[in-house]
């Protein structure tokens, strides 16, 4: 099983971008700390969403911001122009959500269009 899930705040300001299919894509970092022999360590985590999931964070989180996200572990590898080899891990969300322990939030839904989609009351 590939799940994962962190708690931490949003380091950069999301970045949407919309590819040439229509399909658009959100990355943002997040940073998740811990307490070691008295001293902070944080850890930066990447994070892509996509779809509709994808604008409507890009719509509700700025830097600063902590979040929960839940979603699965990529690794991703390519070639850059040189031809170097790069490797990447990052976490591919399937939910993004605000946490409430520092902060309040107004939540507003979305009402699908699509027909027996699973529209889930707050």
């Amino acid at each position: 099983m590939n799940n994962i899930t962190i708690i931490g705040n949003v380091g950069q300001d999301p970045e949407l971008k919309y590819l040439p299919s229509g399909q658009c894509s959100l990355t943002f970092s997040v940073a998740t700390s811990r307490k070691v022999k008295e001293e902070w360590q944080t850890t930066w985590h990447k994070v892509v969403v996509w779809g509709d999931m994808a604008e409507n964070c890009a719509a509700s989180i700025s830097k600063g911001n902590r979040v929960i996200v839940m979603g699965r572990i990529d690794v991703r590898e390519w070639s850059n122009k040189g031809g170097e080899k790069r490797t990447t891990t990052e976490i591919v969300a399937d939910e993004v959500a605000a946490s409430f322990k520092k902060a309040t939030a107004v939540v507003t839904r979305l009402v699908s269009e699509t027909a027996g989609d699973n529209n889930e009351s707050f």
